[in-house]
C-alpha cells in the first residue's frame, strides 16, 4: 500500500503557537491537514481498463495549523490525533476502493474514481463534526476515550472504514 503519513504521530511542534484564537474559531487548537491521491490506469490484455498503481498521503499543514499559547497538554493533542486518524482511515478507504476498479474504459475508471473521492471526502468532514460534537472539541473525556480506543481499533484493521466509528 502506498499510503505515506498513515501511522504519522503529530506533535505540538507541527502547530503554530498562537496568543488567541482565529476569528469564529471556538477550540483551542485546530489541525488542518494535506491529502493527495493519484492514481494510473492501464489497458490489460483482456481489454480491460485496471488502476495499476496509486499513491495517497496525509500530512499535517503545518502552516495553518494552531494551537492556543498554554493549552499544549496531552489530551488536546490526542483529540486533534483523533482528527488525523479519521482522515488517514478515509485515506486508505478512498485508496482501497480506487484500487479495487476495473472498467472497460480507464475514461470509466477515472469518472468512478472522482465520484469515490468526492464521496468519501464528505464522509471524513461529517465523521470529524461527529467527532467533534460527541467529544465536545475533546472536552468530555469519556466519550473522548471511547472514540480513541475506537479509532485505534478500526485503524488496526485493514478493511478498518469510517463507517466502523461511533455514530
Amino acid at each position: 500500500m502506498s499510503l505515506s503519513g498513515f501511522n504519522h504521530s503529530i506533535h505540538w511542534s507541527e502547530f503554530q503557537i498562537v496568543d488567541q484564537r482565529p476569528a469564529g474559531a471556538v477550540k483551542e487548537a485546530e489541525i488542518f491537514l494535506i491529502t493527495n491521491i493519484i492514481w494510473q490506469t492501464a489497458t490489460q490484455q483482456s481489454g480491460d481498463c485496471r488502476v495499476v498503481g496509486i499513491k495517497a498521503s496525509v500530512g499535517v499543514d503545518q502552516g495553518k495549523s494552531w494551537v492556543l499559547q498554554g493549552k499544549k497538554g496531552v489530551y488536546l493533542r490526542h483529540h486533534e490525533q483523533g482528527h488525523f486518524d479519521i482522515v488517514a482511515i478515509g485515506m486508505r478507504e478512498m485508496y482501497n476502493k480506487i484500487m479495487a476498479l476495473s472498467k472497460t474504459r480507464c475514461a470509466d475508471i477515472n469518472q468512478e474514481a472522482h465520484r469515490i473521492q468526492q464521496e468519501t471526502q464528505q464522509l471524513i468532514d461529517t465523521t470529524r463534526l461527529r467527532y467533534n460534537s460527541q467529544t465536545n472539541n475533546g472536552g468530555n473525556r469519556s466519550v473522548q476515550n471511547a472514540w480513541e480506543a475506537q479509532i485505534k481499533s478500526v485503524k488496526l484493521r485493514s478493511d478498518g472504514a469510517l463507517a466502523d466509528l461511533p455514530k
